[in-house]
């Protein structure tokens, strides 16, 4: 029901979204000029991804600050009530109604994970799944202050990983050149052709290859195009009003399985899904609960669903009597968590946690290099890529042109 519920509303955003860019589109190459027109709807499927940005740094900044408020009380022992309430009043906004609905709802008995997922809905998935998972095993100041951290260097480095660029500027070039080369297709090509006919010619082999590739991968590319306009402005239009992410059980699925045979996506989300896990499992061992329990709790967080099969394979294994490096490796665990646990008891303890914070801090630096890496990478790769594909269309115009006056020349020369 909630995935018939959530494909029935992106129906009707994608819906809106191919109203908004036709009729904007429309009304400015009415009252401008047609050639315009398109300009204009391409400016706003453009804009939209950086509007769509603004609106979510400030929900962002929502979560931050109730976060923050939520790490000082639990690590002053103060009375979460009190706190909220006195965070209510000195906030404005919506951040308002968000502490009010808080501090209402853990009046009303919820566990304070529980209570954020629905009263704060600008709380990311994993932010919310990790509080959760550390209240249950009493980890709750320690997770806090992990995310309040995190979210501090974040803020400190957001000016080198702005993703304007990445949902931006790729979207906008794919549209504008596959346009561009159906019109080359349609309107200018059968000219050219028709031209050098007349004067047997050949075209060049560039312009002939660029063409029949137009042809064969034309239709389709078009409709793929548009298919993701209307996914991706319709997706953007309902972040735009919705302060929490889209989140299905399905699509979630096909996109975690997506990205693990993905190289690098899958490099990032293995190693901070297990970077997470791990720091959850250390953590619930130094607390003193069993290792089983760690697992299933591990199992919980928001990480890759595959990464979360593996740990509940894991968890199966050693209830069903094998040892954690035994049952780790059935359950595909990399070979460095297998002999790390080799030498480590059944039943946890000191050393069982340390070597799991040791794997945690190992699996995070291989997660910031990699993002990091990746990041950096991006954005001459993306550059380079369409500037070989620019390349290639505006030689596929040029060539021909060259070629017919090298040919009057000679013609001419000869007469």
């Amino acid at each position: 029901m909630r995935t018939a519920k959530l494909m029935f509303e992106m129906f009707f955003w994608m819906l809106a979204a191919g109203v908004l860019l036709c009729g904007f589109g429309v009304a400015v190459g009415v009252l401008v000029a047609p050639v315009l027109g398109y300009v204009a709807a391409l400016a706003m499927l453009g804009a939209l991804p950086l509007i769509v940005r603004m609106v979510r740094t400030v929900r962002r900044r929502r979560a931050v600050a109730v976060i923050s408020y939520l790490e000082q009380a639990v690590r002053l022992n103060l009375s979460l009530s009190r706190m909220l309430y006195a965070a209510q009043r000195s906030e404005r906004g919506a951040l308002v109604v968000r502490f009010a609905h808080f501090r209402q709802l853990l009046d009303d008995g919820y566990s304070i994970g529980a209570a954020l997922a629905a009263g704060v809905p600008e709380i990311g998935e994993r932010e919310a799944s990790l509080i959760e998972a550390g209240e249950r095993l009493g980890r709750l100041p320690q997770t806090l202050h992990k995310l309040v951290a995190e979210q501090s260097a974040d803020a400190a480095r957001q000016h080198m990983n702005e993703l304007v660029f990445y949902r931006t500027y790729p979207f906008v070039m794919t549209v504008l050149m596959t346009s561009i080369l159906g019109m080359v297709a349609v309107f200018v090509m059968p000219k050219f052709e028709q031209i050098f006919r007349d004067f047997a010619i050949q075209l060049p082999q560039i312009t002939v290859t660029t063409m029949s590739a137009a042809r064969v991968f034309g239709p389709i590319a078009l409709a793929a195009v548009a298919a993701t306009v209307l996914i991706f402005t319709g997706t953007t239009l309902w972040q735009a009003f919705h302060p929490a992410r889209i989140s299905s059980p399905i699509g979630s699925g096909i996109r975690d399985n997506i990205i693990w045979i993905t190289p690098i996506a899958h490099g990032i989300a293995h190693d901070r899904g297990l970077a997470d896990a791990f720091d959850l499992i250390a953590g619930a061992l130094q607390n003193g609960s069993p290792l089983e329990r760690a697992l299933d709790e591990a199992a919980q967080i928001e990480i890759n669903t595959v990464l979360r099969e593996r740990f509940l394979r894991w968890q199966q294994n050693m209830l069903g009597g094998m040892s954690i490096a035994d049952a780790a490796r059935a359950a595909s665990m990399p070979g460095l968590v297998v002999s790390m646990l080799a030498n480590v008891g059944r039943g946890g303890g000191d050393t069982t946690a340390e070597v799991f914070q040791f794997l945690a801090r190992y699996y995070q630096t291989r997660y910031s290099r990699t993002a990091a890496l990746a990041y950096g990478a991006a954005v001459p790769i993306i550059v380079f890529f369409f500037a070989a594909l620019v390349l290639c269309i505006s030689l596929a115009l040029m060539m021909p042109l060259m070629s017919l006056i090298d040919h009057l020349s000679r013609a001419m020369e000869v007469h």
